[in-house]
């Protein structure tokens, strides 16, 4: 695996102001802090290309997760979590900012001329607003989709990122861990991004014996009907219950490079207030519904795991269907204290821990997997009972969820109405995304040159983002 040396450390921004305490009279103006709570560490950690159900939490067979499930019993975790877009750099920008692809305009790792987000007077991102509120901001990221070129460094005092197009998440923890150490005091905004579970896998050697294909394996994949069509990988072909155990490697490896990451931040004397954040950020096919990696919007390529660890908020699981959207107005909302403000009503997503809604969650594929679709390319809705694909040319799926959770039975003839429905709420969705869109641009720039080097393109196409 490339990248396994020491980490390249660049900065996230050009004038670092010193200090990390919070000073009232230098709150931005699209920031509001509430006075009945005082600031509060942030760590995000996101696990690229986790599927939900390969976790134990989740209902998988094997223990691929030992230490994520066992955080889980002091979290709040979201049994119904789903990506806007099973595309790692704008669903990580959407997690954020608490907008969608389409608002920020990020549609893919690679597109139009390799140009980044761009923030405006009317978007901003969570580590901008911490940044401008004192907090010390940092980022440890482990791939090129979220090297300093994508613009995701915005609002981060110190932005680490790989020589290469990747690096292991124990070597991803070591930078962590340094900085940890000679951090000063006042709150910190940090964000921890590893990449293991993400193709070509290739588990540490002490991971390779795991996950041997048996019984279990076989009767998971058969009910979830994975082709057993060969694929490579690796340089070299491989069955598909074959790539689904190296998967379940890399899933293990990172689960103990995350007890590693937990371990450490518990010796942290604010340890007792501090807010950590776990999601993953899209999934991946595996060979379900013949697709081996992600960018659609099948259920296996948009649900993730989400756990939120709030200090003196009870712990349990939630049924409620929510979006990495989410995210934002549920920090901003519940945890540091931020009631109003741009930020805030800048965000397309909803607080979790308010009361219940009357929800449904939107998708959208990936800019590189559009083929003729129409220019937002395949779209996707989910309510508790339905789900429907979308696409210009009529080629539309509906499942129903509870009797058909895998998606196997398209029924879009025997329910027109249903279709009708979904249908008009989604696109009435996308308006309403395309319209703050044009807002969000007020100010920005979207036409700036590309960033892209011909080294970041060659990262990126070693990792299957050819466009």
């Amino acid at each position: 695996m490339a990248g396994k040396g020491l980490p390249k450390v660049t900065s996230g921004r050009r004038d670092p102001i010193p200090g990390l305490l919070l000073v009232l009279g230098l709150i931005p103006l699209f920031l509001t802090c509430s006075p009945r709570s005082s600031p509060t560490n942030i760590v995000i950690i996101t696990i690229d290309t986790l599927r939900a159900d390969h976790l134990g939490m989740y209902g998988y067979f094997r223990e691929t997760s030992p230490f994520l499930d066992a955080f889980a019993e002091e979290c709040v975790w979201f049994q119904n979590c789903f990506a806007p877009m099973a595309t790692t750099l704008p669903s990580h920008l959407s997690l954020l900012t608490g907008v969608y692809p389409l608002e920020h305009g990020v549609m893919g790792n690679v597109q139009d001329g390799g140009r980044p987000y761009i923030p405006s007077p009317l978007l901003r991102s969570l580590p901008e607003a911490a940044q401008l509120s004192g907090f010390e901001t940092a980022a440890f990221i482990s791939a090129v989709p979220l090297k300093s070129h994508s613009g995701i460094q915005s609002g981060f005092d110190l932005f680490d990122e790989p020589d290469g197009a990747e690096r292991r998440a124990g070597m991803t923890n070591l930078a962590v861990f340094q900085w940890l150490e000679a951090r000063g005091a006042g709150p910190y905004l940090l964000w921890v991004h590893y990449f293991d579970p993400h193709s070509p896998y290739d588990a540490p050697p002490a991971y390779r014996s795991l996950f041997p294909s048996d019984d279990r394996s076989s009767e998971y994949m058969d009910e979830r009907r994975f082709t057993e069509k060969a694929v490579t990988g690796n340089g070299r072909v491989s069955s598909a219950v074959e790539t689904m155990n190296d998967y379940d490697r890399e899933v293990r490896y990172v689960d103990d490079s995350f007890g590693a990451l937990m371990e450490r931040l518990r010796a942290e004397p604010d340890w007792g207030s501090t807010i950590v954040i776990v999601a993953g950020d899209h999934g991946e096919g595996l060979g379900q519904h013949r697709e081996w990696h992600h960018g659609l919007c099948w259920e296996e390529h948009l649900r993730v795991p989400l756990l939120i660890r709030i200090p003196g908020r009870p712990a349990g699981r939630s049924k409620k269907l929510v979006s990495l959207v989410d995210v934002l107005p549920t920090v901003l909302g519940s945890t540091v204290g931020i009631q109003s403000g741009r930020l805030m009503e800048q965000a397309s997503g909803f607080d979790m821990f308010a009361e219940p809604i009357d929800r449904f969650i939107v998708g959208q594929s990936s800019k590189r997997r559009v083929s003729g679709e129409n220019p937002y390319g395949v779209l996707s809705i989910r309510t508790e009972d339905w789900k429907l694909i979308y696409r210009s040319s009529g080629k539309n799926g509906l499942f129903h969820i509870p009797s058909d959770p895998y998606e196997l039975r398209n029924v879009v003839f025997d329910r027109p109405e249903v279709v009708k429905r979904l249908s008009s709420m989604l696109l009435g969705h996308i308006e309403n995304q395309t319209r703050k869109a044009g807002e969000f641009r007020v100010g920005g720039d979207v036409t700036e040159p590309d960033t892209l080097d011909a080294d970041a393109r060659r990262d990126l196409r070693g990792l299957g983002y050819a466009n």
